[in-house]
């Protein structure tokens, strides 16, 4: 364990920083990736559907254009075993960080023979300790970024092995964990350009290494491909690719993303009042925004002329610049416009460029002062990151703590009212609460949601939430109001629609709820809440065939749910089928024992 002793502080340090995210649950994308998911939730039997659909289709019946079946294929395995608890997959989590610091350690190792020999290992706990890094590690559903960081630096680590034994064994073995990347996260394939680059700078190719690499790395750049293509190509219809040039105003997209950029650097460097969640700016740049754009697109623009020029001089700020721009070109919306417009989670892999960067930099303090100015700076900076990772894990607990902490941050992102508005108004949440208490909540969730429509008057979910506030309030009639005028206006989801028929049950007119059931599984076949709502309405009106039918959809989307199935067999009792209905209430009371009261 002596000759380790790097590699164990490197593991250690990783769960110092994130063993308080193991008691945490699941956040954000975590339900439509592992709790709502029904591929995931299927355990290993959701495999084969993971590996031949689009990302999303185990959550929803939209189009989608992600395709990264090895991650929830992961969390389907996990699953299995865990049933619905979280603790193994922040777990999982956790260790494949340390993997990416061990494996970067060695790199470095390998990189920088001369250097300092704690250099590499400096290296590796700026990059663990990184602030930036929370939102990645602590949601699980970010599993997607580690994975891919994680197989990518195995390549260049395959690579470095290629390069010191000449074994064209290990350019297979960088192949094989470049497939396994991509099937993490399309992004990798920026990884065609980068492994290359990293050959052309830290070693001495031949030509024919520059086409045994690029020739192993098509192969799995290929089949990759091939496999999204069919997955994807399943779908009734398709995602059209938006380019930056071909939006709205393509001027203030450019100007937007150029201040993105500014703003991803500024996080790198200061790390502070983190959040999962950015204003939005719907309605365009403001001028502050755009003169900050104009700089970022400046400043982005010579980075990457002296990325080139440094690079040809074999100056290794020339490779750490042109690392950061390629594995992060992908997010910037410059030519592609993506769904996100900033994320802290797609700083994970440039970030890896600015840990060397600031490793380097420390180095550098020696060379102008002395170790122990250099020994002070690093433990002022790793503490300082240390602090701030640990203080934000707490907040990625659960949606509650995640949402009253980021909106504070950004209250100006209309995203973030919103979700702050579902946790403030949830009803499980306000039947624990008194009666003045229930009242301030809803008080103050409809606030975040006013806030919400003033920064984004089209946000259609916000103006049907309204009307959710104003149904829980107890006035039915401005909920209703609020609602037809959602769908009229075209800005209602598939929710208010469930809603409304909620409302109309609620009131006695089965036949228009069962219009509005109707139409909200018509336009997502795979509604959690509406097959059901749509069964008991069919049952209502003495409609029990149709009832039968939509109960059994329902049971399908959501097998664990015992109230389901006791529905069913009360229906299929109507229908004088009593066989199969002692076989559903058996299996809503093994589910739940209480129903059988």
């Amino acid at each position: 364990m002596k000759g380790y002793w790097k590699e164990l502080v490197i593991i250690i340090s990783a769960f110092i920083l994130y063993g308080n995210t193991l008691q945490n649950g699941f956040v954000l994308d975590d339900y439509s990736a592992i709790v709502e998911n029904r591929f995931v939730q299927s355990g290993t039997d959701g495999i084969s559907d993971i590996f031949s659909t689009h990302y999303r289709k185990g959550y929803w019946s939209s189009p989608g254009d992600l395709y990264r079946p090895l991650v929830l294929s992961s969390f389907a395995i996990e699953h299995q075993y865990t049933q619905g608890d979280p603790f193994l997959h922040h777990l999982i989590n956790i260790l494949f960080y340390a993997g990416i610091g061990i494996i970067l350690f060695h790199l470095i190792s390998n990189w920088f023979p001369n250097q300092h020999s704690l250099f590499p290992l400096l290296v590796a706990l700026l990059f663990l300790a990184h602030p930036i890094h929370t939102e990645v590690v602590a949601n699980i559903k970010s599993r997607d970024e580690i994975m891919s960081l994680f197989f990518a630096l195995s390549g260049l680590l395959a690579l470095d092995k290629y390069f010191r034994s000449q074994k064209i064994s290990w350019l297979i073995v960088m192949g094989i964990v470049f497939l396994l990347a991509l099937l993490s996260k399309e992004s990798s394939l920026v990884y065609l350009l980068l492994i290359p680059l990293t050959a052309a700078f830290f070693y001495e190719p031949k030509k024919s290494d520059f086409y045994r690499i690029i020739g192993i790395l098509v192969v799995p750049a290929l089949l990759f491909l091939n496999l999204r293509h069919k997955a994807l190509s399943e779908q009734a219809e398709t995602l059209p690719i938006k380019l930056s040039l071909t939006t709205e105003d393509p001027i203030a997209q450019l100007l937007l993303s150029g201040y993105h950029l500014i703003l991803y650097v500024y996080k790198l460097v200061f790390p502070f009042s983190l959040a999962s969640q950015y204003p939005e700016y719907t309605q365009g740049p403001s001028s502050f925004v755009s003169v900050i754009g104009i700089i970022g697109l400046i400043f982005h623009a010579g980075l990457l002329y002296y990325g080139f020029k440094w690079f040809k001089n074999k100056d290794i700020k020339g490779y750490l610049i042109l690392f950061y721009l390629i594995t992060h070109f992908l997010h910037s919306n410059l030519i592609l416009v993506i769904g996100t417009y900033f994320g802290e989670r797609l700083l994970f892999t440039p970030s890896v460029a600015f840990s060397m960067a600031s490793g380097l930099f420390i180095v550098y303090l020696i060379s102008k002062f002395n170790f122990k100015t250099a020994r002070i700076v690093s433990i002022v900076i790793l503490l300082l990151y240390s602090g701030i990772t640990i203080k934000r894990n707490k907040e990625w607990f659960s949606n509650t703590t995640l949402y009253a902490a980021d909106v504070v941050k950004q209250p100006e992102s209309a995203l973030l009212n919103y979700w702050q508005s579902l946790e403030l108004t949830e009803t499980d949440y306000l039947a624990t609460l008194s009666e003045a208490e229930r009242k301030q909540n809803l008080n103050e969730g409809l606030k975040h949601l006013e806030k919400a429509l003033e920064l984004n008057p089209n946000y259609g979910e916000a103006l049907a939430q309204i009307a959710l506030v104003y149904y829980k309030s107890g006035d039915h009639a401005k909920a209703l109001v609020a609602y037809e005028k959602a769908l009229e206006d075209g800005k209602g989801s598939v929710n208010a629609l469930n809603n409304v028929a909620a409302i109309y049950f609620g009131q006695g007119d089965f036949n228009k709820a069962k219009s509005y059931y109707e139409q909200t599984v018509k336009i997502n076949p795979y509604h959690k809440d509406a097959w059901g709502n749509l069964g008991i309405t069919y049952a209502q009106i003495g409609e029990f065939n149709q009832a039968e039918n939509a109960f059994r959809k329902a049971i399908e989307i959501n097998p664990n749910n015992a109230q389901l199935y006791f529905y069913l067999g009360m229906t299929l009792n109507q229908l004088g089928k009593t066989n199969d209905a002692t076989t559903y209430f058996e299996k809503a009371f093994e589910l739940d024992p209480s129903l059988r009261r």
